[in-house]
C-alpha cells in the first residue's frame, strides 16, 4: 500500500511533517513532495510497488494542469486504453497514475465509471482548482478526508489526516 495525501488550502509545514509518519508507515522506501500555492500532495511508496502491474515508478506525475498521486493496481489496462482511444485520448505512459491521467482528460470526475482495480487517488486540477479524490467500491484501499477552513486534507491514512 502506499501512503497518499492531499491538502489544498493553507498549508502548514508543522502539520505536513506530523502527517508524513503515518504515511511512512504504509510507504516509506519512496517518498516524493509535491507543492504549488494553497496545494500540496505527498505519496510514499514501498519498492516492491514500482513494477508497472501495481503502482509503477511515478510517485507524483505532473502535468501543466494536472497532479495526480494514486495507490493503484488497473486491471484490464488494454481495455482501458481502447475505451480510451474511442475517446480521442491516449495514456502518455503505463503506470495506474498514466491511466488515471487519461482517464480524467477523458471523462472529467465520471472517470470511476470506466476504471476497474483496487484503487484509491486524488487529482488536482491545477486550472479548474479542484481536487478529485475516489476510491473503488469495495474499499481496499482507504481514502479519508476532513474540512480545514476553507481547504480540505485527503490521506490514506486516518492519523495523516488528523
Amino acid at each position: 500500500m502506499s501512503g497518499i495525501l492531499a491538502v489544498i488550502g493553507q498549508v502548514r509545514d508543522s502539520r505536513v511533517e506530523a502527517a508524513l509518519a503515518p504515511l511512512r508507515y504504509l510507504g516509506g522506501e519512496r517518498e516524493q513532495i509535491w507543492t504549488e500555492e494553497d496545494a500540496l500532495v505527498v505519496v510514499t511508496r514501498k519498492e516492491w510497488q514500482l513494477d508497472d502491474d501495481f503502482c509503477g515508478d511515478v510517485l507524483v506525475l505532473e502535468t501543466p494542469d494536472l497532479v495526480v498521486a494514486a495507490d493503484a493496481s488497473l486491471f484490464d489496462k488494454k481495455g482501458l486504453a481502447r475505451r480510451l482511444s474511442t475517446a480521442g485520448v491516449k495514456a502518455r505512459g503505463e503506470t495506474a497514475s498514466h491511466y488515471l491521467e487519461a482517464a480524467y482528460r477523458a471523462w472529467g470526475p465520471g472517470l470511476v465509471e470506466h476504471l476497474n482495480g483496487d484503487y484509491a487517488f486524488v487529482i488536482w486540477d491545477r486550472r479548474e482548482r479542484r481536487l478529485l479524490a475516489a476510491r473503488d467500491p469495495i474499499g481496499g484501499r482507504p481514502l479519508y478526508f476532513a474540512r480545514i477552513g476553507s481547504g480540505i486534507a485527503v490521506a490514506s491514512s486516518c492519523r495523516a489526516v488528523a
